[in-house]
């Protein structure tokens, strides 16, 4: 995630993960929006799975894995309650 830091003498600075910078600006359009568009669903941010959108792959954010995990746990639990009866 970026971040902003301050110094003993009162100056803020941002830091950014190595990276980033160069897969949004990557010469291919396609490529950096995908970024940008995984990037803004994410609460933090995630580099490998930046890469994994630059190349087009499906990529997770941290909110789509708990809705998965989420899923399955009600899928679960239904199937138990319907094995019951």
């Amino acid at each position: 995630m970026c971040g902003w830091l301050k110094d003993k003498y009162g100056l803020s600075w941002q830091v950014v993960p190595a990276g980033l910078e160069k897969l949004m600006s990557d010469k291919d359009p396609a490529r950096s929006k995908r970024v940008m568009e995984a990037l803004l669903k994410m609460k933090k941010l995630d580099i490998a799975e930046l890469e994994k959108a630059a190349e087009g792959e499906q990529f997770n954010t941290w909110h789509d894995s708990v809705s998965k995990l989420k899923i399955t746990t009600e899928t679960q639990s239904t199937q138990s309650s319907t094995e019951k009866n």
